[in-house]
């Protein structure tokens, strides 16, 4: 099952409130050059935001820039752990909620208002589900209330945004600030395939705690399947570069991944199976290795994500240094 078809049957949890312009926390935007935290929130959710986009006939750039500005760049209290909601979308995820005080423009003016916000387990699940919601939301059989906003139907982004505008947002002026984020951090670029790297998606086995990369969404959807939990885009992975290999232990179920043509020619002389290249060192990105001394299977774990890293360190792993890059 392709990830879109996912998208599409899952079971719709709880209600849809409208989607919130800004939360009290949320300044108006204004021209500015990027700063890092700025830039590490956009590729924390850009690459994702591609993806999930390109497969559900939406526009990436749009996504980005609404989670932008309704979690003013993940530091709202809804879209801090251990809340991940970045969209600002009401009612319970599988039952999780939380309360917030919010603003919203009705009968010509700003009020104050409670009410209660989904709560994500990660950004994943915030993701998904406002993909989620913008391809099924519907009142009569057929009709889809964001249909306006999809690729399709909407020639360009700007198009997108008017359409939302007083049916996702109830600012008026909510287009307004989603062209200027887009156009103000080039966000478009996520609109497009990324044309000289692939997306490399991080799976958890819960039974394990083994952490999985690959790239091929065949692979992906299977681990899916048998009980795997997808936690979203690792990093992007170069075509081309320094080959990373992996390897596989048939008696503990872990996958090791290493440039080390030697290491992998002693674990399979002590009964690990190669499995060939599992994907390409090369970019500016640093990705980091941490090291569990205390486990038996997912000994290492690779992130882009400093804070990701130092939480890990801080609980007793180890830290590595730089595994691989990545872009």
């Amino acid at each position: 099952m392709t990830l879109k078809k996912r998208i599409w049957s899952m079971t719709a949890v709880a209600c849809f409130g409208i989607g919130l312009s800004s939360l009290l926390e949320v300044p108006q935007v204004q021209a500015a050059a990027v700063t890092a935290s700025q830039q590490q929130f956009i590729e924390t959710v850009g690459e994702d935001a591609r993806v999930l986009a390109g497969e559900n006939d939406l526009y990436a750039s749009v996504m980005i820039a609404q989670a932008i500005l309704e979690s003013n760049w993940g530091q709202s209290t809804l879209a801090s752990p251990p809340n991940h909601n970045l969209f600002g979308i009401k009612g319970d995820y599988q039952g999780a909620s939380v309360m917030i005080e919010t603003s919203e423009f009705v009968n010509n003016k700003w009020i104050k208002v409670n009410a209660a916000f989904k709560r994500y387990p990660s950004y994943n699940e915030s993701l998904l589900d406002h993909v989620h919601k913008l391809r099924t939301r519907s009142f009569s059989p057929g009709v889809y209330y964001y249909a306006g906003a999809w690729k399709s139907n909407a020639p360009t982004y700007q198009d997108a945004t008017a359409f939302l505008t007083g049916k996702y947002a109830t600012d008026p002026q909510y287009n307004q600030k989603l062209n200027r984020l887009i156009e103000t951090y080039d966000l478009t670029q996520y609109d497009q395939p990324s044309a000289n790297s692939v997306a490399l998606y991080r799976l958890y086995n819960p039974n394990s705690g083994e952490h999985f990369y690959t790239y091929d969404t065949n692979e992906k959807q299977h681990l899916i399947t048998v009980g795997w939990k997808y936690e979203g885009i690792a990093w992007n992975s170069s075509l081309s570069g320094d080959p990373v290999y992996r390897v596989y232990n048939p008696n503990s179920g872990d996958h090791h991944y290493t440039m080390q043509q030697q290491e992998v020619a002693h674990l399979v002389s002590v009964g690990w199976r190669a499995e060939g290249i599992s994907f390409y060192s090369n970019g500016g990105k640093e990705i980091l290795r941490v090291y569990n001394p205390n486990a038996k299977t997912g000994t290492h774990h690779y992130t882009f994500n400093p804070g990701e890293k130092q939480a890990l360190v801080n609980q007793g792993w180890q830290d590595e240094g730089v595994g691989f890059y990545g872009e």
